[in-house]
């Protein structure tokens, strides 16, 4: 049985055409009777050529009377139906026409009137074994015959093999796209110009556009900027090594306005046109690179706040053992004052072994600040009247630089100790004038308060464990100085660690001891040429 493509070699057309002529060709006062298989087909029946074209297109020529009986069917009918010829003839093929194609065919078969029928009509029509054969008039024509009646006579060409392989493909497809929509998978095929050609139904839905948007838009136009060239360079890789690519997280932007994270794994292949396409099944993951980046968060943090720990402990050791050195140097040296007459020549010598005593002892008590073992006192005290007290202290001489306060007044107290919360405000103030470049620069000493809602970090400069939730007092000091690179950012509360000619590394690292004591926290905002702010968080007192 052969195969009929959507446009049939014209020898069907020509088929029909040379039985007209035949039966021009019989004399209307021809008195034999004709055979009882056909009303007028009695050369054609013996034109071999002609029922070869019909068997080598898998095709039936049939003769149906005005009632829809059939007075012929060519001899191939028995291949294509299961019927022979001679079971058919007289028979109404409407008995074996699929309900669903009557209207169709009583169009066809049952019109009246003389010329040609509608071709290329669709009918499925019952096999002799169960089953249904599609067949499909390619052509078709009426005409009058002897007996005054108008008979039908068609083509039909036998499009099973072709109906099944479509019913076949469209089954395949929807099995795989019902595939796809379960598996929630995001699936997007780009042509070589990155123009979108096809969209799944979960992409759709991640990012809230329909497939006629996506199909307009300029190549890659959702991707941030900062990632476009990079996964435009993987595409057109994809393309040239038809390899699997696997593209990294990228930014992406919704129909709303929102920023997602995403990836994709893809393929290109290449069409039967010959035209190459990247297939790419894709996931939105921005909860897994939230999710990294606490992680990443946490672990840094978590380090430094080992480091810090490590390094208070030792620097705390090292305080204890010094003030035990250092307390009876000046207790000596107090009493040998005590001792000597104003006018004794060595009164000038202990006086000098007494401040250089009472200078070891600041040092120690800076250490055992930063390792926490100095424990404050509790006691409130208004952080705007500290900072008005001793930040005044430490300006500078130079004139060119402009200092200006923004303190409020009224804050809620701090529970704490006066002397640690006066080195926390003279530390970090020394510190913003000593990073100050020569020539016209600012210094902004800022008090305040501030609600914090949910524990996370204030920033992500943080050193160690964030606040808690609740209501805090806060002192930023804010310069315009040279600013701090990323690695010497994540040192400055190291003891002795300083990028200075001259102090001792110890301030910083003092006024994080210190705050750490009073359960607060530091926020930093610095960038190299961009000048540093320090944030310094205390819980205010009473306040839950």
């Amino acid at each position: 049985m052969g195969n009929v493509d959507d446009h049939p070699d014209e020898t069907l057309g020509r088929v029909l055409h040379r039985l007209l002529e035949l039966r021009e060709r019989i004399p209307a006062e021809r008195s034999a009777p004709l055979p009882a298989e056909s009303t007028w087909l009695v050369d054609a029946r013996h034109d071999e050529r002609l029922c070869w074209a019909l068997e080598q297109a898998g095709a039936i020529f049939v003769e149906l009377d005005p009632e829809a009986r059939i007075t012929y069917a060519s001899p191939n009918a028995e291949a294509i139906t299961g019927y022979k010829p001679s079971e058919v003839l007289g028979l109404q093929i409407g008995d074996r026409v699929h309900p669903d194609d009557i209207a169709r065919f009583v169009e066809v078969a049952l019109a009246r009137g003389e010329g040609t029928l509608p071709d290329r009509t669709r009918l499925r029509l019952r096999h002799k074994r169960g089953g249904w054969v599609h067949l499909e008039a390619v052509s078709a024509a009426r005409f009058r015959a002897r007996d005054g009646q108008i008979h039908s006579v068609s083509v039909l060409c036998d499009v099973t093999a072709r109906q099944e392989a479509w019913e076949a493909l469209r089954e395949s497809e929807e099995r795989h796209r019902v595939i796809v929509d379960a598996s929630r998978s995001a699936v997007i095929e780009i042509d070589e110009t990155a123009r979108t050609t096809y969209v799944s139904k979960e992409a759709r839905e991640t990012f809230g556009y329909s497939f006629e948007q996506l199909a307009v838009m300029p190549p890659l136009s959702l991707i941030d900027d900062a990632d476009r060239a990079r996964v435009w360079g993987q595409l057109r890789e994809a393309f040239e090594s038809h390899k699997t690519v696997e593209i990294a997280p990228f930014r992406a932007q919704r129909a709303d306005g929102t920023w997602l994270w995403y990836e994709s794994t893809g393929i290109t292949y290449r069409r039967a046109d010959g035209a190459r396409r990247f297939l790419a099944v894709g996931r939105d993951v921005t909860e897994r690179v939230r999710q990294e980046e606490e992680r990443r968060a946490f672990e840094t943090r978590l380090q430094q706040s080992q480091r810090l720990e490590s390094l208070g402990v030792l620097a705390g050791g090292i305080a204890h053992d010094f003030n035990n050195l250092l307390t009876p140097i000046v207790g000596e040296s107090r009493l040998a004052l005590a001792d000597l007459p104003a006018s004794s020549p060595l009164r000038e010598r202990i006086e000098r072994i007494l401040r250089a005593a009472q200078r070891a002892a600041q040092l120690t008590r800076q250490m055992l600040a930063n390792a926490g073992a100095d424990r404050p006192r509790a006691e409130p005290v208004d952080l705007s009247a500290v900072v008005d007290d001793l930040a005044r202290l430490v300006e500078p001489d130079a004139e060119q630089v402009e200092i200006r306060y923004e303190l409020v007044k009224g804050l809620p107290s701090i529970e704490g100790d006066h002397a640690q919360i006066g080195q926390v405000v003279t530390n970090l103030v020394t510190n913003a004038f000593e990073a100050l470049p020569p020539g016209p620069a600012q210094v902004v000493i800022r008090t305040g308060e501030v609600e914090i809602t949910q524990c996370g970090p204030v920033a992500t400069t943080l050193p160690f464990d964030p606040p808690a939730p609740g209501h805090y007092v806060y002192l930023e000091v804010e310069d315009s100085g040279c600013g701090m690179d990323e690695e010497t950012r994540a040192r400055i509360f190291d003891p002795f660690f300083t990028t200075k000619f001259t102090g001792r590394g110890l301030g910083l690292a003092a006024v994080l001891g210190i705050v750490r004591a009073h359960e607060g926290a530091v926020e930093i905002d610095t960038a190299p040429t961009r000048g540093t702010r320090f944030r310094v968080l205390f819980p205010a007192a009473g306040i839950a």
